[in-house]
């Protein structure tokens, strides 16, 4: 009895952040005059929040995959590359003559040439995707025989999931995840499907408060700022997601061209 009521409170608290992180952009839109919602965390001058901006240099070819409303692909041009990016949906894309966008799915065979990228990014895209191993194979494809694949994951193993675990509550960041991941997850599934990490870090602390330190954030970036430096200095008691650069491993195919 008392097991199911607080896996009952524990999923309604788990909706209510979603519904409050949801509501924040919303709210971030009216309250500082965008054109559309847009989460308070990308308002903020964050020197960590272009990380992957580091595998990316002038005159690099890179593909965006899950490029969702697209700041990370004009993000990437803006160093110079040269951009596709493409998602699902692109209802709320910000659109650049300097980025090529198109829609496709990344479960699906992608539409672009063999050994043409530099870089495939996949940030916050795999938990996402019913055919992973298919994904994987379409990366190493598109990539150049050095290129590197750069990717954010959800950590699974954090405090705050855990305890929902123990009570069989839900226990992922988002409904529509497929799977999230431990550091060795990853990084195993990484080596198996034919990549060789040579980056990992992590993002920013897991708290069951995140919902309502987005509402903070729409309201005052000032003090979202602090939260969000909070959140940082203690990541490692559990952080939201991994970010990870990886390096194609080279078939003796490849190493003999």
């Amino acid at each position: 009895m008392l097991k199911n009521f607080v896996k009952a409170t524990l999923n309604f608290w788990w909706r209510l952040n979603l519904r409050l992180s949801a509501l924040s952009c919303k709210i971030a839109k009216i309250r500082y005059g965008l054109d559309k919602p847009l989460h308070p965390k990308h308002l903020l001058d964050d020197p960590e929040r272009f990380w992957f901006l580091k595998w990316v240099e002038k005159n690099s070819t890179v593909l965006d995959v899950g490029c969702g409303n697209g700041r990370n692909a004009l993000a990437v041009a803006k160093r110079g590359a040269r951009v596709l990016a493409f998602d699902v949906a692109l209802d709320n894309i910000f659109t650049s003559d300097s980025v090529w966008f198109f829609r496709a799915d990344a479960n699906r065979t992608l539409p672009v040439r063999s050994g043409a990228f530099d870089v495939v990014l996949a940030l916050d895209v795999i938990e996402h995707l019913d055919e992973r191993e298919i994904f994987y194979n379409e990366v190493s494809r598109a990539l150049k025989p050095a290129g590197a694949f750069v990717l954010s994951v959800p950590n699974r193993d954090t405090r705050w999931k855990n305890l929902r675990r123990r009570f069989g509550a839900v226990d992922t960041d988002d409904p529509q995840h497929k799977i999230e991941y431990t550091k060795g997850g990853i990084e195993s599934e990484l080596k198996r499907l034919g990549f060789e990490p040579i980056f990992f870090d992590t993002t920013v602390y897991d708290t069951p408060l995140s919902g309502f330190i987005d509402i903070v954030g729409a309201l005052s970036l000032s003090l979202y700022r602090r939260f969000f430096a909070w959140k940082r200095r203690v990541r490692e008691k559990g952080a939201t997601g991994f970010r990870i650069a990886a390096k194609k491993k080279i078939s003796p195919l490849e190493k003999g061209d």
